[in-house]
């Protein structure tokens, strides 16, 4: 089987690669570090499962995504992130992804979402399908399940300390865009200022 790791970080992305070199009978293993090269990468190759990292530099990941369910509609993609599943995982499916799974998971639970992809299922801890079923429940992440998945892309860059202009460039839309989809997303889950809006990111676990 061919394989793709999108991800920037060397240590996770060799830790995927074993994982599969350990558990799967593979043909290719490829990597990249970023959108472009993940789109070079698609287009000259076909593959069978895609691990997808959703916090890459100069990646629009929403539209990275997008790219790679177009270019090969067999291709399964996992998400792999270290982003609380109980807020992003249902986003990410509902944009194509076969699967999210959290860095953390044990590498049997690596395992069981690559076979339940590879099968055709969709891969999503429990706790992660009931948070999205019961939006009103006190499990985690409780502001931001209104979010969609362009705002919390948006709201993660804004996390990691980036200024408009960087997310302009990076997400490859218009300063004003930007402030349009920060001012909608700090209404919905009801954050002044930049400081309420990291008290919540930080009492729900995003960073």
């Amino acid at each position: 089987m061919n394989f793709l790791i999108i991800e920037d970080h060397n240590v996770t992305a060799l830790g995927i690669e074993m994982l599969v070199k350990e558990y799967y009978a593979v043909n290719r293993i490829d990597k990249a570090n970023d959108g472009g090269s993940a789109n070079k990468l698609t287009c000259a190759h076909k593959y069978d499962v895609c691990f997808l990292d959703i916090n890459l530099p100069n990646t629009d990941t929403n539209n990275l995504l997008h790219s790679v369910r177009s270019k090969q509609p067999d291709c399964k993609i996992l998400v792999i992130s270290n982003s609380p599943d109980a807020i992003y995982a249902m986003p990410y499916l509902r944009l194509g992804a076969h699967g999210y799974l959290n860095k953390s998971a044990r590498p049997q639970d690596f395992k069981m979402a690559v076979d339940l992809i590879l099968a055709g299922h969709i891969y999503i801890k429990e706790s992660a399908l009931r948070k999205d079923l019961n939006p009103k429940s006190q499990n985690i992440g409780e502001p931001f399940v209104k979010l969609t998945p362009r705002e919390m892309e948006l709201l993660q860059q804004i996390l990691m300390g980036r200024s408009g202009n960087e997310i302009s460039k990076i997400l490859k839309i218009e300063q004003s865009t930007v402030a349009t989809i920060k001012n909608r997303l700090m209404n919905k889950i009801g954050a002044k200022n930049m400081v309420e809006l990291t008290r919540l990111a930080i009492e729900n676990g995003l960073i």
